[in-house]
């Protein structure tokens, strides 16, 4: 027999799901396939978002008009949604050395922070629901010794965070 708590779980992680597929065509209908991965964690819905030339110019924190454009999908699709949301940005091991951006550490975090902005001007995400993280290139999805591995890592997450899973810190 199900509990109260597992169905609501499973109603949230449908609720997910339609939101991921609302992401998914829509970014296909606007000629942005494939810029936008998914992954379901304890802690919610991961949208991971590749930099390159989709989010931003390398070394930038400047949204570029597709980024523009993916996160106007996204920020559409998840502003309905109760859940908590973090933005976090992460960079491959490549040193940044500018006036700007002195590390990977502030080029992350200004990503994080720029995709968050995008969020809250797009369709009417409050800035309360958000939080946004820098890791710099502390938790890589590929290798960076390969030109794939860097191109996995850079990237920004939106956690959908579980409104069920709440037993975790902000």
């Amino acid at each position: 027999e199900k509990t109260a708590s597992t169905e609501s779980i499973e109603a949230e992680q449908a609720t997910l799901r339609q939101a991921q597929a609302q992401i998914t065509e829509q970014l296909s209908l606007a000629g942005l396939d494939g810029v936008a991965r998914f992954r379901f964690e304890a802690r919610g819905l991961i949208v991971t978002i590749v930099t390159d030339r989709v989010l931003f110019a390398p070394g930038s924190a400047d949204l570029t008009d597709d980024g523009r454009a993916v996160l106007d999908v996204v920020s559409r699709a998840l502003a309905p949604l109760p859940n908590l949301l973090a933005v976090e940005g992460h960079t491959d091991s490549v040193p940044i050395n500018t006036e700007r951006f002195p590390s990977n550490w502030e080029l992350s975090t200004a990503r994080a922070t720029s995709v968050l902005r995008a969020l809250v001007a797009g369709h009417g995400i409050t800035p309360q629901r958000l939080s946004a993280a820098g890791y710099a290139d502390q938790h890589p999805l590929g290798s960076n010794g390969t030109a794939d591995g860097r191109a996995l890592n850079r990237r920004v997450e939106i956690v959908v965070r579980s409104t069920t899973n709440q037993d975790q810190e902000a």
